[in-house]
């Protein structure tokens, strides 16, 4: 996993292709020198990314596991997960390259 400052979102390799984390609405303003930080937002129990301008959600998938630890992320089945508390919420987005 890793911050392409190209297209100012979170990434990561399969093993095959780039794919992007995908993303939600922005949430407000952070400052440039904070660009690239994911933080996990315990109100929303989401995580957020810094893209240098504003606060954008990521925004998951819910699949069907079920997980307690809010806030936990973890790579499995080729795609990066996080816990919102009940279901683990699959990251993935679109090829990136």
């Amino acid at each position: 996993m890793r911050y392409n400052s190209t297209i100012k979102n979170m990434e990561f390799y399969d093993g095959v292709n780039w794919y992007g984390f995908g993303l939600g609405l922005g949430l407000g303003g952070c400052p440039s020198s904070s660009e690239g930080t994911m933080e996990f937002d315990g109100i929303l129990n989401t995580y957020r990314l810094c893209n240098g301008t504003v606060w954008i959600t990521l925004i998951g998938l819910p699949t069907l596991a079920l997980c307690s630890k809010v806030g936990a992320i973890d790579y499995r089945s080729n795609t990066f997960m996080y816990c919102d508390g009940l279901l683990w919420m699959n990251l993935k987005g679109a090829i990136v390259s």
